[in-house]
Parts: structure tokens; C-alpha cells; sequence
């Protein structure tokens, strides 16, 4: 792959100005919340900024639940192992956001000597101490784009931008529409997966 394109799908795809602006605020704060739609790209995005971090311990909050892992996390053992350059990752938070921060786990964790840590959810989050980023949809100049860089000029500009309206914007519904139109090489084909009932698609988008 081209460097130019390279310098696109992180633009687009990794989010190079969300990563600053995540950057920045945890420069100034110890949490972070990150949320945004189902697709959006909340974990692939928060993956892609800790990679350049050390010691990011990534969880997902269901874990807690079916493993116990709650008392796990707050024991002495785990305590001892963090560092003040650690960055926790807890995803998928699913819970009452505002019970999930007014929690005894939750006041624990932030007393622990994590440098940051970032929660991820899909749930509207209102304002308070804690700042929020937002993942928004892709332009769909962005769709289109991306969706050319994904397979080429296969099909015609019109239809290209037809299919790309059909994702919202939504990275991993375009990922979904991309296979079909690999798949398929006739337009009417993959129009006729992406209406039919969820049940019966082929190919899911979640």
C-alpha cells in the first residue's frame, strides 16, 4: 500500500485528529470516556492510540461478571503490577453509565496508580467532571473514499455513492457492504442482499 494511502486510512479509519484530541484530554485528566454507535470503531480506535503506550492492561467489562474478575483487579497482587504510566482499557460497558462511575469498583480503580484510564460504551454519556469523546459517522465523502480504497473502481461512481449512503457511516457496515460487492459482481445482486430481512443476509453486520 501506498504511503498516501496509508496517510488516509489513518486519517480516516485510525482517526488521527480523535487521537489528538483523546491525547489531550487525557493529558489533563486520569479518565476518559469514549462512546459512540455499534460499528462506529470505539475499540478499534482506542487499541490504535494505546499501541503506542506501555503497559495497557484492556478488559471487557462482561469479563468482570463472568470471571470475578472485579475482586481480581482491585487485589494486591494486580495492584502491585501497575505502574504510573499504565493505561487501563475497560470495554463494552453496558451498565448505567452514571452507576457504573458512582460504583465502589469504579472508586477504586481511580485510586490505583494508573496513569489513565479509558472507559468505552455505546450509552449517551451526560456532561460532567468526566470529558467524553464521541466517535461521530464518517462523512460520506469519507464512505466513499474508503469504500473506493477497499475495492477499487469496480462499479460505476453512482452506484459506488448509492451503497455508500446505505452505511451511515458506519465503518463496520461499510466493512459488510465491501464483502458483498467482492462477492458479487452484479449491482442488483448485492441490493438485493442488503434489503432483505436480517434473517435471511447472508453476511451480518453485527
Amino acid at each position: 500500500m501506498k504511503k498516501n494511502d496509508m496517510d488516509f486510512l489513518e486519517t480516516i479509519v485510525f482517526r488521527k485528529v480523535e487521537a489528538d484530541i483523546l491525547g489531550q484530554m487525557l493529558s489533563n485528566n486520569k479518565v476518559c470516556i469514549i462512546n459512540g454507535v455499534a460499528g462506529i470503531g470505539k475499540t478499534y480506535f482506542v487499541k490504535m492510540y494505546a499501541s503506542s503506550r506501555e503497559n495497557v492492561v484492556y478488559i471487557r467489562d462482561s469479563q468482570f461478571h463472568d470471571f470475578d474478575l472485579e475482586n481480581r483487579v482491585i487485589d494486591y497482587s494486580f495492584a502491585k503490577s501497575i505502574t504510573s504510566n499504565s493505561l487501563l482499557i475497560i470495554d463494552e460497558i453496558d451498565e448505567d453509565i452514571n452507576h457504573y462511575l458512582n460504583s465502589s469498583f469504579f472508586v477504586a480503580l481511580q485510586k490505583m496508580s494508573f496513569q489513565n484510564i479509558i472507559l468505552i460504551t455505546r450509552q449517551d454519556v451526560p456532561k460532567g467532571k468526566i470529558p467524553v469523546l464521541t466517535l461521530q459517522p464518517l462523512t460520506l465523502e469519507q464512505t466513499y473514499e474508503l469504500m473506493k480504497k477497499t475495492i477499487g473502481d469496480k462499479y460505476p461512481y453512482t452506484e459506488q455513492e448509492q451503497i455508500a449512503r446505505l452505511s451511515n457511516g458506519n465503518p463496520l457496515i461499510l466493512k459488510v457492504i465491501c464483502s458483498l460487492m467482492d462477492t458479487y459482481s452484479n449491482i442488483d445482486e448485492i441490493w438485493e442482499q442488503l434489503l432483505l430481512p436480517e434473517n435471511k443476509r447472508l453476511i451480518y453486520p453485527f
